[in-house]
């Protein structure tokens, strides 16, 4: 087993390493991109059955700031995904 140091500053925890930092950094990087891109079609659907409960609840004149800014959060979420993901 090889010992390896880690460096605390007042802002980050990295490896001293700089090889092995940087294979950290890309490991993890491709690990939050995967997790962001799993919660981007859920947030869409969330924001969709939120945009059709206010849209059953109040009358359409309440709504015109929260549906249009739902739907454009639906559009920009669901294109997001498939640009990353294509």
């Amino acid at each position: 087993m090889e010992h390896t140091t880690v460096c605390v500053n007042k802002y980050t925890l990295q490896f001293e390493d700089a090889n092995l930092e940087a294979s950290f950094q890309a490991f993890s990087h491709t690990r939050k991109k995967t997790l962001w891109l799993r919660s981007l079609i859920p947030a869409a659907i969330s924001h969709l059955v939120f945009a059709w409960g206010d849209s059953l609840e109040h009358d359409p004149s309440r709504l015109q700031v929260t549906l249009p800014a739902r739907l454009l959060l639906i559009v920009m979420q669901c294109s997001t995904y498939f640009l990353v993901k294509w």
